[in-house]
């Protein structure tokens, strides 16, 4: 997911983040899974502020963000 850089901190990644959780847990998605740049600190503060774990991958130099549904 990407928002445009003059549209952010208006809370647009928020909430598609939350809708995007949400419509999973209605489909009976298990756990959702993303990579995130590991210079990208706005994203990965959103993903662990809606409870994402984050995992350095070190093979991609990425952070691997998992958020387990129920």
């Amino acid at each position: 997911m990407l928002v445009r850089s003059d549209l952010k901190g208006q809370g647009l990644g928020r909430l598609l983040m939350s809708k995007i959780i949400e419509y999973c847990r209605r489909q009976g998605t298990r756990e959702i899974v993303g990579e995130i740049l590991a210079e990208n600190d706005d994203m990965l503060r959103l993903a662990s502020r809606l409870g994402f774990t984050l995992e350095p991958d070190r093979e991609t130099g990425t952070i691997r963000a998992r958020l387990i549904l129920n």
